[in-house]
């Protein structure tokens, strides 16, 4: 987002951008005053250790109480790939459910989701829904980057950006999370598309698109 911003700002506003440079300055102190204050509450070497720590663990799959969600998340992708491949090609329904044990009391129950919604598509849509979804999402940001690359309103541009914006982080939180699949991030993804088409619906019309 921030290199579609700036790339604009030099294409349609030049004069806007150098003075927008005065801006980096203060972004830096902010940054500062943040790790100084995070610094002085958790201390160097805590905080330092805590950073690590959490990065290591997301990679780890030892038996402890940090790294317990990745032995489970990869016990759950297991049995989820496994139903996949009932049906590669066309999935098993949106109605399918996985049987999984619970790892701390090892009761059976029903689970409807997988923490990758990739994955999730391929379970109950199959290599059908998955194509259908990419096509989807490279329309919707191939016209949006048309209207942030062409578009001489800056609210057009900056709801473009947005949107590009939006899809890229959602995109990457799928790998390890079903988040389109629950009300909170999809009303939000909604919201911020229906934005942006809206803008340029009322603005310029279908055809610019």
């Amino acid at each position: 987002a921030t290199y579609l911003a700036w790339r604009n700002l030099g294409r349609f506003e030049p004069e806007q951008r150098a003075r927008r440079l005065l801006l980096v300055p203060s972004l830096f102190g902010i940054a500062l005053v943040t790790l100084g204050l995070s610094v002085f509450y958790f201390g160097t070497g805590d905080l330092i250790e805590s950073i690590v720590g959490r990065f290591t663990s997301s990679f780890s799959t030892q038996t402890t109480g940090e790294t317990m969600s990745n032995v489970i998340r990869l016990a759950e992708y297991d049995t989820a790939i496994g139903a996949a491949l009932q049906s590669p090609v066309i999935g098993n329904g949106l109605g399918y459910a996985i049987v999984t044990r619970e790892p701390i009391l090892g009761t059976i129950r029903e689970q409807w989701f997988v923490h990758n919604y990739y994955l999730l598509i391929w379970l109950k849509l199959g290599l059908v829904g998955l194509a259908a979804f990419g096509v989807l999402l490279w329309k919707q940001v191939r016209a949006a980057k048309r209207v942030a690359d062409r578009d001489p309103s800056w609210l057009a541009r900056a709801t473009a950006i947005t949107a590009i914006a939006v899809t890229a982080q959602v995109l990457v939180i799928l790998i390890t999370n079903y988040s389109l699949a629950d009300v909170t991030t999809a009303s939000v993804f909604a919201y911020v598309w229906g934005a942006f088409w809206a803008v340029c619906a009322d603005n310029f019309g279908e055809e610019r698109l």
